[in-house]
């Protein structure tokens, strides 16, 4: 799959809207900083750890590095033993973020392309 497809970042685009992926982006933020408020560091850690891993396993480069940041914001967060630790998981919030919204577009154009793919392959081109 070639991101410089011109014919690809239509489709991509025609399906689901950028302003989507950034307001998805920002309501995960959102849901992350309160979970992380509400149950701890800790817990705000292991769920961006999982995500890192996720990501690592569908291959999307940009996500993990946003998820591995949100981590080691997280672990900053877990080490810290005074109040401003609330800045390490604002900045964790963020970086998870940015990472959903990385996510979800790699995740769409992987979709869209396989379903090209697909109508291509029933209509019996091929290339």
């Amino acid at each position: 799959m070639d991101p410089s497809n011109s014919d690809e970042v239509v489709t991509a685009s025609t399906v689901e809207p950028s302003s989507a992926f950034v307001a998805g982006g920002i309501l995960g933020a959102i849901t992350f900083l309160l979970v992380s408020l509400l149950f701890g560091a800790r817990v705000a850690l292991a769920i961006a750890s999982m995500a890192l891993i996720f990501a690592l396993v569908r291959r999307i480069a940009g996500a993990a590095v946003a998820f591995a940041a949100a981590a080691a914001l997280c672990g900053v967060a877990v080490l810290s033993s005074v109040a401003p630790f609330t800045w390490a998981l604002a900045g964790a919030a963020a970086a998870l973020g940015a990472g959903l919204a990385i996510f979800a577009r790699a995740r769409l154009r992987d979709k869209v392309a396989r379903a090209d793919g697909d109508m291509l392959r029933t209509a019996g081109v091929s290339g």
